[in-house]
């Protein structure tokens, strides 16, 4: 077995098989392009095929099975509007979970534009940095 897929566009590089391995035969590896994409190690596969039971792309689910939904939100402050990538919802939906006691988990750059992962929000909790790559 040398690929999870059959095809390079039938996988969405969503690391799922990589996850689930439990050789750890597979590894996620940039293309030319820098999508990542599932190389599996032969030597290291026990063929237990999770990662082809995993996939989602490969899972063929009839979409008549799911009842599907639409939402569309926006902040109604233009400031906020102007200033976000996703309509200005995001802004408002954090401020209200943080009212209510909840806590806001996400991704930011910092000052060396690395991703880090963090959880604010809350009135005990202070803006937190959890993760750094």
């Amino acid at each position: 077995m040398k690929n999870v897929y059959t095809k390079k566009e039938n996988c969405c590089g969503c690391t799922a098989c990589y996850s689930i391995c439990p050789k750890h035969a597979i590894s996620m590896k940039p293309d030319q392009e820098g999508f990542l994409y599932p190389i599996i190690d032969a030597s290291e596969c026990v063929g237990c095929d999770l990662c082809k039971k995993v996939c989602p792309t490969q899972k063929n689910m009839p979409l008549e099975s799911f009842e599907r939904h639409g939402y569309v939100s926006r902040a109604l402050d233009q400031s906020v509007v102007s200033r976000s990538t996703s309509g200005g919802f995001v802004s408002p939906l954090a401020d209200w979970i943080s009212k209510q006691g909840g806590v806001i988990c996400g991704a930011t750059y910092d000052k060396n534009f690395k991703v880090v992962h963090v959880i604010s929000g809350g009135a005990s909790i202070p803006r937190l940095k959890i993760c750094s790559k």
